[in-house]
């Protein structure tokens, strides 16, 4: 018998209204990281992007962020990085290159 989530044992034991609830915590406790509030909750990405869709909280999850100042977007669950980032690592590559900025 296949493992069961925390968060899909508690969406059949107390309904979609608690599931919406833990999704929803899990998303403010990582400041809007859909990854890392996924693993929270015990699922993969893909598991956790079906949730939000069959909870109907997309919308929610927008707002929440928008109003917590949470910085997401496309391209934070994909390694985007700060221009101070990549600047480090473009520095970086410079030097085992050999080169000078």
């Amino acid at each position: 018998m296949p493992a069961t989530s925390h968060i899909n044992m508690l969406r059949h034991i107390k309904g979609d209204d608690a599931a919406r609830r833990e999704v929803l915590r899990a998303i403010s406790k990582t400041r809007g990281h859909k990854l890392k509030a996924a693993k929270e909750l015990g699922i993969g990405k893909t598991a956790f992007y079906r949730l939000i869709e069959e909870l109907g909280l997309a919308d929610q999850i927008d707002k929440l962020c928008e109003e917590r100042g949470f910085q997401v977007g496309a391209g934070r669950d994909r390694g985007q990085v700060d221009e101070d980032t990549a600047e480090a690592i473009r520095e970086g590559r410079q030097k085992q290159l050999g080169q000078t900025g």
